[in-house]
């Protein structure tokens, strides 16, 4: 059967199977009801979540300006919850059943304890109350990773601290002070970030004086978005990057294995209609970063820096092409038209000589054989590579502050230093246009490279140091990104230039790469938590 025959059966199947479903669960009941305070005030902007028992998967929706919110839910018990900033959460069981639409209101009761309301503060926020002079160390040494809202409501002391760095540090061998050397801020140890989570998070610290950072959005628009979060098999599953099939039936995913280097790499798919999931072992790998469709033949590919692999759909199973990197580090994976995977390679030394420079690579699956390419800047930094519909081969430069372009035809590079000094660009994506389209991590921009005029164009994200991970483009040409310390996804329209910001349900979710199925009445996202062990969709009706 030819690919394309194979693609439209397995969307008519899915979609033959989605009623089925439906008709088996029986229809969705129309939940509504109001949020208010004790002082009968509306509290618009409420999350209203809704955790179904049996299936473990939550469904959340926002109050309106007044209030207000409407849910559609499948019968069985619920664990419903009105969580607003300020307030204490108010929680009940609730049963639905029948046919008819039901109704629940809130009274939720101010919060009293400083502590608890920090620990309702975005990152963002909590960066916003840090002195603009103490900020760099917590930029380079934690929000890499991880929003500072980890530590919001917190107050450990030195040792606890140490005890938790130490860990978080040792956990894989890029994190043991191998970045030192690259970076402008070589000379901050561990010491000092121990220290100024000690002055401002430590026992005998005072109360934070943190801003408050609406979400760029309207509300009567944010109470028509349904929001779910889907629980994984395994609570400890770390999920980097998502990427959806083609047909949207199954949602793939790599396990960060919490960068234990004793962890067996693994990725896996999750099915949303029916909750079924299968996951995959790659031996070589201490743990996968990376999960990518090829849209051309629908194939998963994943990697490490000592393999990469690859899902076959017709054969359901995974072949293993083992990688010898020597001294260098992969971070990413792409492939081209001709069926070659490109990878960005990172020094991991970072000494004086031959081992200052960095790479990109081909491999060619067919034959295993590698080709280095060595990037003119010292020390560039490759993060992100993507290649674009001339088989042209980008890349970010993270550290030198550059996007870099390979010409495999001449085995040239081009390099565009970006307009803001330190902005560290981290993960990118290509337009229907050629155009590349990336994040500034630490100055919070959202950034386009004109590939035909060689010039680059910032755009400030409305949140203040919200760490913008990484963007996607969808098939409209509409750019999703990634707040990691904003814990919020983004959307930017080019032909308007402007932004709207939709939160994320659970805190310190990490979440990463975005992907998308389609609809013709919304905009379906779909992300996965690198802390909970979840994936998550959002259904964004279309204006």
């Amino acid at each position: 059967m030819k690919l394309a025959a194979l693609r439209s059966l397995t969307v008519l199947l899915f979609i033959f199977a989605g009623v089925a479903v439906c008709e088996l669960r029986g229809k969705d009941i129309q939940f509504t009801g109001t949020v208010q305070n004790s002082s009968g005030v509306s509290l618009g902007g409420t999350l209203m979540h809704f955790l179904q028992q049996s299936t473990r998967t939550r469904t959340t929706v926002m109050t309106n300006a007044e209030g207000h919110f409407t849910a559609s839910l499948p019968p069985g018990v619920f664990m419903a919850t009105a969580e607003a900033r300020g307030y204490v959460a108010g929680r009940r069981q609730i049963s639905v059943a029948g046919e008819e639409g039901q109704t629940v209101d809130f009274i939720l009761s101010p919060q009293e304890d400083p502590l608890a309301l920090e620990a309702q503060v975005n990152g963002s926020e909590l960066f916003s109350a840090i002195p603009a002079h103490e900020r760099r160390e917590f930029a380079h040494r934690c929000a890499g990773c991880h929003s500072l809202e980890v530590a919001g409501g917190k107050r450990l002391s030195r040792q606890q601290w140490d005890d938790i760095v130490q860990k978080m540090s040792g956990q894989h061998p890029v994190m043991k002070g191998i970045l030192g050397p690259f970076l402008s801020w070589k000379r901050a140890t561990w010491d000092e970030t121990m220290e100024k989570l000690v002055t401002f998070f430590g026992k005998k610290s005072g109360h934070l004086d943190y801003p408050t950072y609406p979400i760029n959005n309207d509300l009567e628009h944010l109470s028509k978005v349904v929001i779910t979060e889907f629980e994984l098999s395994r609570p400890e599953i770390y999920t980097h990057d998502v990427a959806a099939e083609l047909s949207g039936d199954r949602i793939w995913y790599g396990d960060q294995a919490a960068n234990r280097i004793d962890a067996v790499g693994k990725f896996g798919w999750y099915d949303p209609v029916t909750g079924k999931s299968k996951e995959y072992e790659v031996p070589p790998c201490q743990g996968f970063t990376r999960a990518f469709t090829d849209a051309r033949t629908g194939k998963i590919w994943v990697g490490c820096d000592y393999a990469v692999a690859s899902w076959d759909p017709k054969t359901d199973r995974t072949e293993i092409f083992p990688m010898d990197l020597g001294e260098q580090a992969m971070h990413g994976l792409a492939f081209d038209s001709k069926g070659n995977v490109w990878l960005p390679l990172v020094s991991k030394s970072g000494h004086a000589g031959d081992d200052e420079f960095d790479y990109i690579a081909r491999f060619d699956p067919r034959t295993s054989e590698v080709t280095k390419y060595k990037i003119p800047t010292p020390l560039a930094g490759p993060y992100e590579i993507r290649v674009d519909s001339k088989d042209n081969v980008w890349f970010t430069e993270i550290i030198a502050d550059k996007i870099g372009k390979f010409d495999p035809k001449t085995e040239q590079f081009s390099e565009y230093p970006t307009p803001t000094p330190d902005s560290a660009p981290r993960r990118f994506a290509i337009d229907s246009q050629d155009n590349v389209w990336f994040v500034e991590f630490l100055v919070g921009k959202l950034a386009m490279l004109d590939t035909k005029k060689g010039e680059i164009y910032e755009y400030d994200i409305p949140t203040p140091f919200s760490f913008p991970y990484a963007c996607s483009v969808d098939r409209n040409d509409i750019v999703w990104f990634s707040e990691i310390t904003g814990n919020r996804i983004g959307r930017f329209d080019p032909k308007t230039k402007t932004f709207r910001e939709y939160p994320i349900p659970s805190r310190l979710s990490g979440i990463k790469k975005l992907d998308f199925t389609y609809a013709d009445d919304k905009e379906i996202v779909w992300g996965g938590y690198r802390v909970g062990a979840k994936i998550v969709r959002f259904e964004i009706p279309k204006d």
